[in-house]
């Protein structure tokens, strides 16, 4: 009973520990490369939509993931060889087809759509969503997923060997 106990308290104060350290020690980390706070909002297909239709899944560059595969529009799982589709505004740290890490989201990012409506330090992430979703549904996602402050971003291209913190070091 006694060894039980004892394992189940180190147990709970190593999880406690690494998990109220890990934000900290995470912002930390990415604030020693050289980038910037960014907005960072998301779009799914309702924001795609004019007149003539949906176009949900078409993107403004035809960018390859890092490991070479190509791409089939906006998409992504946020690993690094399949990374999220991103939209931005030329002109400031980030360029074209790009792979960015996003912090906040702990995953990776891909440079490969154009937001008519940023400016150069703000990110529009893309959300899985099709025609046949829910318009008021995405728009309430998009909402619930955005940060209520600007968040930091390191500049594109990202060199994979300079990440602070790949996502499996931050499991534990």
């Amino acid at each position: 009973m006694y060894l039980t106990t004892t394992l189940f308290s180190a147990l709970t104060l190593s999880l406690t520990a690494s998990s109220s350290l890990l934000p900290a020690d995470t912002h930390k980390r990415a604030t020693d490369y050289s980038g910037q706070e960014t907005q960072l909002t998301f779009f799914g297909y309702p924001d795609n939509c004019d007149s003539t239709g949906c176009y949900y899944s078409e993107t403004a560059y035809q960018c390859s993931n890092p490991d070479g595969s190509s791409r089939n529009g906006a998409q992504g799982d946020g690993s690094y060889n399949n990374p999220l589709s991103v939209a931005f505004q030329p002109g400031g740290n980030f360029q074209q087809c790009g792979i960015i890490y996003i912090a906040y989201l702990q995953k990776f990012g891909i440079l490969d759509g154009l937001c008519a409506s940023c400016d150069t330090n703000h990110l529009d992430i893309w959300i899985d969503s099709s025609c046949s979703d829910d318009a008021s549904n995405v728009c309430s996602c998009e909402d619930s997923l955005t940060p209520g402050s600007d968040q930091y971003v390191p500049p594109s291209p990202l060199v994979p060997s300079l990440i602070p913190y790949p996502p499996h070091s931050l499991l534990f």
